[in-house]
């Protein structure tokens, strides 16, 4: 008889062996294998590639993705959440960064900057990271200016309710330092909030 932890390895032993064996739908792959061993990446490319559209979901994923990450790091120094994560985002967000649809920015910026204020993070990481991705200052001011204008109730609650406009004070710090990285058509929201 096999024990529990020798079924399990049985278990993932036989769907490599299945996933090795032949073609498998789409369906398949996401329901037995992807949703089955919880892996969020993985959905996450199974659903980029179907192209299926589904705001929650892909939110819902990029969550379980940026959880997980944060759990293998419990235990790390700050910088090395912050280091780890970031990578992470970097990866996948080269891959999707590309499609609204599979990278939900501003879902992304606010879920991020909710982290930060848990962890008590340095207020230009997400910024980093985005910038890292590919994503542009005026994009990313944009997004933060709508996540000041929502005035969301959050960081109050995290007791931090200037926080996004430290993370914009900063973006801007950030654009101070290297104004020649936004084409000159573009800085004008820059200057303007200067």
């Amino acid at each position: 008889m096999l024990s529990c932890r020798d079924q399990r390895e049985h278990g993932l032993c036989d769907a490599i062996a299945r996933l090795n064996s032949g073609l498998l739908d789409i369906t398949q792959l996401y329901g037995e294998f992807a949703e089955r061993y919880q892996l969020a990446e993985c959905k996450l490319a199974i659903v980029h590639c179907a192209g299926h559209v589904d705001p929650v979901l892909v939110e819902t994923l990029w969550r379980e993705i940026i959880d997980q990450e944060m759990r293998s790091a419990v235990g790390s120094s700050t910088q090395t959440v912050m280091t780890t994560l970031s990578n992470r985002l970097v990866s996948l967000g080269h891959r999707y960064a590309a499609s609204d649809h599979f990278f939900p920015l501003g879902y992304l910026v606010k879920h991020l900057e909710q982290k930060s204020c848990q962890l008590n993070l340095d207020a230009r990481w997400v910024v980093n990271t985005m910038l890292a991705i590919g994503v542009s200052f005026p994009t990313l001011l944009t997004v933060y200016d709508k996540l000041y204008k929502a005035k969301d109730a959050c960081w109050q609650s995290a007791r931090k309710p200037l926080h996004t406009l430290t993370v914009i004070s900063e973006l801007l710090a950030a654009f101070t330092d290297a104004p020649t990285a936004v084409p000159a058509q573009q800085r004008w929201p820059f200057e303007s909030a200067a």
